[in-house]
């Protein structure tokens, strides 16, 4: 981020998201994103969406650990294990070690960056920020992340939608 300027995601007072324990009230958004997952039918992009405040990064970042962390199923000798309830990682992971650090290899977020001025962060992500993401995936510097389930996790300002599948 810019120096002085605030990461886009945090708010004042509360802890950042991809620092955040637990997720409230979007069980919902939770169960949505484990039913695509356990069906073996995730999307190519997921849509976040809602006022601010309501956990659409904090969602973002649990879905991201959670795909990063996921180890393959073993059948193993007893069947596979059973589906995940929950989008919880444990607290010890290496890979939410990385993300709560900002230092992920396999994970590339998107944010506002500074305005034209410089003086403050935009209203939105800008297409020349967009195009270096896909700068980024073909220098390897994020094109894998979340490479299990190619899923892309977008969080959109001010809607008041529920999650989507786009």
């Amino acid at each position: 981020m810019i120096e002085g300027l605030p990461e886009p995601d945090r708010i004042s007072g509360a802890p950042h998201p991809r620092d955040t324990p637990a997720l409230i009230g979007q069980g919902h958004a939770e169960a949505t994103f484990l039913a695509a997952y356990t069906a073996d039918r995730l999307h190519s992009g997921w849509l976040i969406t809602g006022p601010q405040g309501v956990g659409k990064a904090t969602l973002a970042y649990r879905i991201a650990a959670f795909l990063l962390a996921a180890k393959p199923a073993d059948s193993g000798l007893f069947g596979a294990p059973p589906p995940p309830t929950t989008l919880d990682t444990p607290t010890d992971d290496p890979d939410l070690r990385l993300i709560r650090a900002g230092a992920h290899p396999r994970l590339f977020i998107l944010r506002r960056g500074p305005n034209e001025k410089g003086d403050r962060l935009s209203a939105e992500i800008r297409a020349e920020q967009a195009r270096g993401a896909d700068d980024a995936d073909e220098h390897g510097c994020g094109g894998s992340q979340l490479e299990a389930a190619q899923t892309r996790v977008h969080a959109a300002r001010q809607r008041e939608r529920p999650l989507e599948a786009l």
